[in-house]
């Protein structure tokens, strides 16, 4: 047989050596990492304690703050959703009677299903008789001159006396004195 040259080591084989330096990169990327990981939580920390609100850039914004910067102050449980509730109710109820209140202006709905307005009755007024130089009368209705035989309002002055208009109206004649509506 033949002898066979065997190194030094005598049969045993050495570590390499590449893969030591892996493990060391490794190493030095996990630390690395773990330092990133420390900084972050570090600066979070610090800034959530001195966080200031963000300037608003517009006016709208602004004019919506200012609304919102009146904090309503809610009581807490039970109580304070009955106190809302109630708050709640008498909202909508002021509101009803404002609706009606503008309703009763506007036209109404009929028996028959039409739609029918009220009359609007201009309260014409004798404000007082005026007599010019020829002896001619004339009565003062609603800061206008008439004299007999005008028409306001649908009436007809008939007679214009002393102290009082005589006016005729659907057909009948009525006597208002100063200070007194047309019928």
């Amino acid at each position: 047989m033949m002898a066979s040259k065997k190194g030094s080591t005598g049969g045993m084989r050495a570590p390499l050596r590449g893969k030591k330096k892996k493990a060391g990169i490794a190493r030095y990327v996990a630390a690395l990492v773990g330092l990133v990981v420390i900084v972050v939580a570090v600066v979070l920390i610090t800034s959530s304690g001195s966080k200031q609100p963000a300037k608003s850039k517009s006016k709208t914004s602004e004019v919506k703050s200012k609304k919102s910067s009146k904090k309503r102050i809610k009581p807490k449980g039970k109580k304070a959703t009955k106190l809302e509730k109630q708050k709640r109710r008498e909202e909508k109820a002021k509101a009803r009677r404002e609706r009606r209140r503008s309703r009763s202006k506007r036209t109404k709905r009929t028996s028959k299903g039409g739609y029918s307005r009220k009359a609007q009755s201009a309260s014409h007024t004798v404000q007082m008789i005026l007599v010019d130089g020829s002896g001619q009368r004339y009565a003062v209705v609603d800061n206008r001159r008439l004299k007999t035989g005008d028409h306001v309002g649908g009436r007809r002055i008939v007679q214009v006396g002393s102290d009082d208009v005589k006016v005729e109206y659907h057909g009948k004649t009525y006597s208002v004195r100063v200070g007194q509506q047309l019928y």
